[in-house]
Order: C-alpha cells, then structure tokens, then sequence
C-alpha cells in the first residue's frame, strides 16, 4: 500500500500519548465502520488506546504508560492495518484531497497532516 511508509504521521500528544494519523480520502461510511469494527477486534493486540476516522483521517492514540510503544510494536500496529486496508481496497492508491481524482504529483499539508494533492488543485489553477 502506497500510505504505509509515505503518508502516516506520528505526533507526541498530551498524558504521554503517541497519535497515529492516516489519511483515508474517499473512504465511504461502510469503509469507514469495517475499519473502526477491525480496530475494535484488533484494540488489545495491535496495542491502541482510542481510535475514531474524523474528516477522512484515521486518528489513533497509543497509550504510553509503564514503558514506550517500541518499534517492534509500531510496526505490527502499520503492517496490520495496511494489510487491512489492502484487503478491503481502501485508499489503495494516492488520491488527492480536493479533487478525489488519482494520478497525484504532491503533498500537501492540512492541519498538520500530510495528504496527497494536485500541484493544480492547490495552486488553485486547476
């Protein structure tokens, strides 16, 4: 999946809390609810505290009480969820965030959060 490695970002939250960012452009309700019923299911192992898709954005908060969320772990909690998202064919290809269209050439930022964009489409001349 193109978003395992290119597009998630991890952020340093409040209460020594790590929050996991996904951007999901194009994600229908349905999607939506079988990846927040995956998570559920999958809470304890995959080590997650909260979870919820908000404005087309995976947001995961990993408690981080006794000792840290080690490498090992962050890599199961990504591979597990991009192997998910695989099988279920959500956001498996780069999609820009204002136009909904594939064949992106950019990032760009929206509240901190990267997403694939048309050079076009945020200069505005598209």
């Amino acid at each position: 999946m193109f978003t395992a490695r290119q597009i998630i970002d991890v952020f340093n939250g409040q209460n020594n809390c790590k929050i996991v960012y996904v951007p999901l452009v194009g994600i229908t309700q349905a999607q939506a609810i079988r990846t927040l019923d995956y998570l559920k299911e999958k809470k304890k192992d995959l080590k997650i505290n909260e979870f919820e898709i908000s404005n087309q954005v995976l947001v995961i908060r990993l408690k981080e009480v006794l000792k840290g969320f080690s490498l090992e772990h962050f890599n199961h909690l990504i591979d597990s969820l991009v192997l998910f998202l695989k099988k279920q064919e959500i956001a498996t290809t780069p999609t820009c965030v204002h136009c909904q269209n594939g064949d992106v050439n950019g990032v760009m930022k929206i509240d901190k959060i990267q997403f694939h964009a048309h050079q076009d489409c945020v200069s505005g001349t598209s």
